[in-house]
C-alpha cells in the first residue's frame, strides 16, 4: 500500500451477480440509497442471470465492505465481491 498521503483508498467496485434484473436493480436501487457518491453504475445479462458493477468513493474501505454486505442480504443476490482501487482521490 502507498503511504503517501495524498494516496487514499477511497474508490471502491462492488461486482455483484442476481437471479434477475429485478434484483439487480433493486440492489442498485439499494446502493443508490445508500448515501454514498456514485460513480459509475452497470448491468449486463450472463445466461439466466444478472451481473451488476457500482463504483463508490467511501472511506474507510470497511464502509464499502459494509454496503457489499448489506447488497448481498438481498434477496435474489447470488454474490458479491469488492474490489478497492488506489489512485489519487
Amino acid at each position: 500500500m502507498p503511504s503517501d498521503p495524498e494516496f487514499e483508498a477511497s474508490l471502491h467496485r462492488i461486482r455483484f451477480a442476481a437471479r434477475h434484473a429485478r434484483a439487480a436493480l433493486d440492489a442498485l436501487n439499494f446502493a443508490a440509497a445508500s448515501g454514498y457518491e456514485l460513480r459509475q453504475l452497470g448491468l449486463k445479462p450472463v445466461g439466466e442471470q444478472v451481473e451488476g458493477w457500482l463504483g463508490i468513493e467511501a472511506s474507510p474501505d470497511s464502509a464499502a465492505e459494509r454496503l457489499a454486505d448489506r447488497l448481498a442480504a438481498l434477496a435474489g443476490v447470488n454474490w458479491v465481491h469488492v474490489e478497492h482501487l488506489w489512485g489519487r482521490g
